[in-house]
This record gives C-alpha cells, structure tokens and sequence, in this order.
C-alpha cells in the first residue's frame, strides 16, 4: 500500500522547509514524497545548502535492480520538483 497519512504535526516547530501543496514532508526537513490521491509517485530529497545553493533531486518511486531509489533530475525550487513528478 502506498498509503500517506497527514504528516502535518512533523511540521511543528521547524524554521524553515520549503513547501509545495503536493509535497508532503517525510522525514524532518529534508525528504518529501509527492502524493496526491494518497499515491506516492515519486520522492524528493532537498541538499543543505552548500557553495552552489539548495537543490532539489528527484527520485522514483520505484527501487534499481540493487533495491535503491533511481535519482531522475533535479531542481532549485521543490515546487519545480514536485511539478516534475506530477
């Protein structure tokens, strides 16, 4: 089951994350999993930021023969990401 629940509590307290309407937070500040419908079609994992800036990196769903996440594209805003996905 690719099931999500309302995660809204793991937001309490957190000073800054990046927010998108399809984007729902996972683990504290820096994993999303887009899921509209309640479907997971994709994750996005979000780098601190470093000389080049933040960036978004997408990912399927999906697991590689080797059973890891296969990296797709990435983006400087998570709602570029999240679009992506969708």
């Amino acid at each position: 089951m690719n099931k999500v629940g309302d995660h809204t509590a793991l937001m309490a307290g957190i000073d800054f994350v990046p927010t998108d309407p399809y984007a729902i937070l996972h683990i504290y500040k820096q994993i999303w999993c887009v899921a509209p419908h309640g479907k997971i079609l994709g994750w996005i994992r979000w780098d601190e930021p470093k000389s080049h800036g933040r960036m978004f990196h997408v990912y399927s769903h999906g697991l590689d023969d080797k059973g890891k996440r296969v990296w797709v594209k990435s983006f400087e805003k998570i709602g570029l990401a999240a679009t992506f996905i969708r």
